[in-house]
Formats: structure tokens, sequence, C-alpha cells
């Protein structure tokens, strides 16, 4: 029993985590710990209105702007792991630029055809944003954790649901201002339900991607 034993090949422990996890750990870490905070900060500032005015309005739009900024330094960051991340970016910042035009060129005009015809641009790009983004954190945060990469294949349909409501929503206030009214009331809701999952899955992801960097310390192994 003891000879047989003795001649059995020594058993080798599997890595933990394999050589492309361990080697985007730090950088996949820090940058969807920053999309993870700024989407918090984004969320407050769209949906909490302190008081009417030109002021807060004005810090409002400033907050939101230097949040969209750093989501999309972030993506950026990671277009060295997946290029989707880096179209991404370059959709948002390019979105950015016709919320802008329909924000201070069209403000006083919000049902006017050509400020309804920039939203919709608007809403198109952040869907060709939505799905480079998504489809990347998938790739990514799917090769660490496939139930995660799963969740953000779902959460891109999702999306899509909220994007297309928003194009009827201003279809149809176009023609009855108060069911537009209602329907985009209902579709905010629904917004706020999604962005509030999106930011679980980002924190849950952005905790994978944390939990290597921090077990690999333990290790004492170079990142």
């Amino acid at each position: 029993m003891d000879e047989n034993m003795a001649n059995e090949p020594p058993i080798v422990e599997e890595p933990a985590y394999n050589e492309s996890v361990i080697r985007r750990a730090p950088l996949m870490a820090k940058c969807l710990w920053v999309l993870f905070w700024a989407n918090i900060v984004q969320i407050i500032i769209n949906f909490i209105k302190i008081e009417s005015s030109g002021v807060y309005t004005a810090v409002q739009t400033v907050l939101s702007l230097a949040c969209i900024l750093v989501m999309c330094a972030s993506l950026f960051m990671m277009r060295s792991e997946d290029a989707r991340y880096g179209r991404a970016a370059l959709f948002q910042l390019i979105a950015l630029v016709f919320n802008s035009v329909l924000t201070f060129v069209f403000g006083s005009l919000e049902a006017s055809f050509f400020a309804i015809l920039i939203s919709l641009v608007s809403s198109a790009l952040s869907l060709v944003a939505v799905y480079n983004e998504y489809h990347a954190h998938s790739c990514i945060v799917g090769g660490l954790d496939c139930d995660l990469g799963d969740r953000w294949q779902n959460l891109w349909v999702w999306k899509v649901i909220g994007i297309a409501g928003m194009f009827v929503a201003l279809l149809t206030a176009m023609l009855a201002v108060d069911v537009g009214a209602v329907l985009a009331l209902v579709l905010a809701i629904y917004v706020l339900v999604i962005d509030i999952i999106c930011l679980v899955t980002l924190y849950r992801s952005a905790q994978a991607y944390r939990a290597v960097v921090a077990y690999m310390a333990e290790e004492g192994q170079t990142l």
C-alpha cells in the first residue's frame, strides 16, 4: 500500500486564476471601481434636484459632464483588454456633444422637431456605446465569472428595451403630450431599476477583480 502511494505522481494544484485574468486584474479592478462610483454619482445627479434654479442647473450640468468624462476615461484605459471599450468611450463622447447641443441650443425648444431629432440621434449613439461596453464586460468579466458575463448580456437586452421605449415616448409626445408624459414617467422608473441592477453587477464585477488583486498580494506574486 505504501509502495503504491510512493509511486503515485505528486498532486499539482491548479492555479486559482489563469494567467490572462492575473495580468489584467490591476487595470480592471481600478477602472471598474471608478466606473462604479462615477455611475452612482451620475444617477444621483439625474434623479435628485434640490431646487429649480439656474445655479443648481449649472452645477448639475458640470457634475454630470465630469462623471461622463471620468467614465469615458476609464473605458478608454481598458481598451487594451478589449477594443470595444475604446469604441464605447468614443460613442459616449459623441453622444455628449449631441446632448450639449440639445441643452445649450434647443434648451428653450424642448418640443421642437430639431430638439427631438438630436435627442433621437443621441439615444442611438448611446445605444451603440452601451452595446460595446456591455459586450466587452461580458467577455472580460465573463472570463473570471461566467454568471457575471451572462448578466451583462442580459443587461444589454434590458437596456435596449429602455432606449427603444424612449424613442417611442418621444414620438408619442409629438402626437399626444399627455400620453407621452405618462409613458416617459413609466420608462423613467424602468430605467432607474435597470440602472440599479447595472450598478450591482458593476460592483460585483469590480469586486471580482479586486479579489484577484488581493489574492495575488497575499501570495506575494508580482502583478
